[in-house]
């Protein structure tokens, strides 16, 4: 049986490779969690910072200006913490 923050954590995983897509014609299940946004899908910073405000607004959670995001993998250990989920990796 699937645990409730199993579950929730792969969701997060999910929606939030989802949404970084949308802003570039990325398919999000190639999009990995090393994946540098700015670097390898070409989001400029504009889109970047559209792109947490998206995830801030879907998970309720701020995202401080001053919190060092280098890769999604960054951002998804940063929504885990805040939503005191574990990630599945």
């Amino acid at each position: 049986m699937i645990s409730i923050k199993t579950f929730a954590s792969k969701s997060i995983i999910q929606l939030t490779l989802r949404l970084v897509s949308q802003y570039k014609t990325a398919d999000f299940k190639q999009l990995s969690l090393n994946l540098q946004p700015s670097r390898e899908t070409g989001l400029d910073l504009l889109d970047f910072i559209d792109c947490l405000l998206d995830l801030e607004d879907c998970f309720h959670v701020p995202v401080p200006d001053e919190l060092p995001l280098f890769t999604i993998g960054d951002l998804l250990n940063y929504l885990a913490t805040s939503l005191h989920l574990r990630l599945p990796f």
